[in-house]
């Protein structure tokens, strides 16, 4: 399985980024979720926009998801699609539009709490 992701901290350009998702990580990968991904020689955070059964051409090395933070829905439909559409309208990286829904200060409150243990009800609803 393979998952398009927005990363929340650094970005190439205005497209989500392709990932692998391991077998191990299936059953708690749903679209919004947060997940950790490899970025150069480190990581972020990401949110799964899509998910996918055959992967499309990319012209870089596809890589796994490090770990699955919460498999709740952290984003609604509407806000995933409202960061690509701005992205792509105003040619911004992508990782700038998701910080606007989804802001490090968050990122950080929910990194001090196990993501795991999250709960819907402490998300946005």
């Amino acid at each position: 399985m393979h998952l398009l992701a927005i990363p929340l901290r650094k970005s190439f350009d205005a497209d989500p980024l392709l990932y692998v998702c391991p077998e191990k990580y299936v059953e708690s990968i749903s679209r919004g979720c947060l997940v950790v991904v490899p970025w150069r020689d480190g990581e972020q955070e990401a949110v799964v926009f899509s998910i996918l059964d055959e992967a499309p051409e990319v012209p870089y090395e596809v890589r796994d998801i490090l770990r699955v933070l919460t498999s709740t829905s952290v984003l609604h439909e509407y806000e995933l699609h409202d960061i690509i559409t701005l992205t792509q309208k105003y040619l911004l990286r992508i990782h700038l539009v998701g910080q606007l829904f989804l802001p490090a200060t968050i990122l950080n409150t929910y990194a001090r709490q196990n993501y795991v243990s999250c709960e819907k009800s402490n998300l946005r609803e």
